[in-house]
């Protein structure tokens, strides 16, 4: 009986140290002061995806504290009266209001950000961009974001 267990101690701590050889780290995993390689990729990966999502986050849905910050940092009248002929003057990328359901926005500071590049905002510098803005292709969020470029409404022709 004492042979057998000398022999079988002696196995297992052979096999114990054979195997050491091929994992450097099984005296740490042993003790859960190293992680496998799973669970370091895992992390590498959760922390580059987070990256991205805050990323495209701010990209998507810029706060409107920062969308634009030129137009926040004067006192506009949202309510001032604009016929159009003075929107019509305003009809190029480099300053460009349009009209959306008889309200006046200055998208100027915009042009560059809009998705679709300046030239679709383009399109309706200077008029109505109603049936353009209510469009398949804009998200509801765009209906909110849109407000922080108002600078009043249409006036109402006689």
């Amino acid at each position: 009986a004492r042979a057998f267990h000398r022999r079988t101690t002696h196995n297992a701590r052979r096999r114990a140290t054979s195997d050491a050889h091929l994992d450097p780290y099984a005296s740490h995993r042993a003790h859960g002061a190293a992680m496998d390689d799973n669970t370091a990729l895992f992390i590498a990966r959760l922390m580059a995806s987070i990256v991205v999502v805050v990323f495209l986050r701010m990209k998507l849905f810029p706060s409107s504290s920062t969308s634009n910050a030129a137009a926040s940092s004067r006192t506009v009248d949202v309510n001032t009266e604009y016929d159009r002929e003075t929107i019509a003057k305003h009809a190029s990328v480099s300053d460009l209001w349009v009209v959306i359901d008889d309200k006046v926005y200055d998208l100027t500071e915009y042009a560059d950000e809009h998705p679709g590049g300046p030239t679709a905002l383009a399109k309706h510098a200077g008029g109505d961009a109603t049936k353009g803005f209510k469009g398949p292709q804009h998200p509801s969020r765009v209906f909110d974001m849109v407000e922080d470029y108002r600078i009043g409404v249409l006036k109402a022709s006689t």
